[in-house]
């Protein structure tokens, strides 16, 4: 019949849909079960709730996890607002927060037809463990991907309301913003729902908390010292190995740094490293401007920018590998979606993906597996960590190379702008 066809052209979509949306939904089941549930694991989870308890106890919302931006804490104070005054039960109610955020993520990318980003965010975020179950790491990060989603649409003002959004749960994704300014049709649209979207965000969290607390994460960013797995801090734990370096100490950030001989130009070489990373981007921007404002160009300026965030900062905990997980497979099935033969830009996302595994995976064996061993300067995990840092010098600096080459084309290569 004439229609066995289009049946049969449905069908197969419809299974393979279905497919991604089980092995994504047996992948978190055995998440939860063997990184939570059976270890009995709380993680950041117990952390939050502390805090929220000390909140609640007369300390509000002002006080509550000032490392973290207003409307973050107010987040986080929603499982024990919502009945999750013991520990067990906050981090039950948190756990059905974060794999909304997941299961919403994956709902996305089905409705985009984007099956195969299900399976690969299903990888990625399997291989991290707990890191994507017990902290809020994964609501920045799809925020983050929704933008970039976006921008591959050529839906800038968009685009824009996901980086506000994201900024306002963890500061990096305000880095993406100048990414939504790349059409000057639509560019004056796109900067004023930025602007009110902001005004929006830091009036209430003005009104909910105050002016002090607004400003906090920054201030809080500002003094603390050079954690361990910041990329800045790898010759410093290299030299732990012989008994030279700074001594590994658990400070009043809440994270363990290092201190002693060599910290302090560490961290110094951690500011130049980021004012070279701006200029990189900023050169990389206007080549983008210049060329065509190509989306996909505009894809791996996000990860280019998102990474030298990562590689430059003195922070650098081992959830942040998810920030750029979830871009990168939008990226990847942005590029090889409707494709009979695999194009340049597919080639430039299919090797982002792999460097982000293999990325992920180093991370994984760090933490959870061999943190205590890192900690006491133990070799193997110390050198690992080192490649891993090294590693993310090699997808910063093949981001930006991909974003270079994939901005060479006509001018006006954009294409029509979108009008939903």
């Amino acid at each position: 019949m004439w229609f066995d066809g289009r049946v049969r052209t449905q069908a197969r979509p419809l299974a393979l849909a279905a497919g991604a949306l089980a092995l994504w939904a047996i992948a978190k089941y055995w998440s939860l079960v063997t990184q939570v549930w059976r270890p009995n694991e709380y993680s950041d989870a117990y952390y939050y709730f502390l805090q929220c308890q000390k909140a609640a106890s007369g300390g509000g919302l002002a006080g509550l996890l000032p490392e973290y931006p207003t409307p973050a804490a107010a987040l986080l104070y929603l499982p024990y607002a919502l009945g999750g005054v013991d520990h067990d039960a906050y981090r039950w109610t948190f756990l059905v927060g974060v794999v909304a955020v997941d299961a919403l993520f994956v709902a996305v990318l089905l409705a985009r037809g984007w099956t195969g980003a299900v399976v690969a965010w299903t990888v990625l975020e399997t291989l991290s463990g707990r890191l994507a179950l017990l902290r809020f790491d994964v609501l920045p990060a799809v925020l983050g991907a929704l933008a970039v989603a976006s921008l591959l649409r050529r839906r800038d003002a968009e685009a824009s309301v996901f980086v506000v959004a994201g900024a306002a749960v963890k500061a990096w994704p305000a880095i993406l913003a100048p990414l939504t300014l790349g059409d000057r049709r639509t560019r004056v649209r796109a900067l004023a729902t930025s602007a009110i979207s902001a005004a929006v965000v830091a009036g209430a969290s003005i009104a909910a908390a105050g002016w002090d607390r607004l400003l906090s994460p920054l201030f809080y960013q500002r003094d603390r010292g050079l954690q361990i797995e910041a990329v800045a801090a790898t010759t410093g734990m290299l030299a732990r190995l012989d008994g030279s370096g700074p001594q590994v100490v658990w400070t009043t950030w809440n994270a363990y740094e290092l201190a002693g001989p060599g910290v302090q130009q560490s961290l110094a070489n951690a500011n130049l490293a980021a004012g070279l990373a701006l200029v990189a981007f900023v050169g990389l921007g206007i080549r983008w401007l210049t060329q065509g404002s190509r989306p996909d160009a505009a894809a791996h300026l996000a990860l280019f920018a998102t990474s030298a965030f990562m590689v430059t900062s003195k922070a650098l905990s081992p959830q942040y590998l998810l920030w750029l997980a979830a871009p990168v497979v939008v990226v990847l099935a942005h590029s090889l979606t409707d494709r009979r033969r695999i194009s340049a830009d597919g080639v430039r996302a299919v090797v982002s993906f792999v460097l982000v595994g293999v990325l992920v995976t180093l991370t994984a064996y760090l933490y959870p597996l061999h943190y205590d061993d890192l900690l006491a300067g133990a070799g193997r995990p110390t050198e690992v960590l080192a490649v891993r840092n090294v590693g993310l010098l090699v997808f910063m600096a093949w981001s930006g190379a991909a974003a270079w080459a994939a901005a060479r084309s006509e001018r006006g290569s954009r294409g029509p702008a979108a009008t939903g």
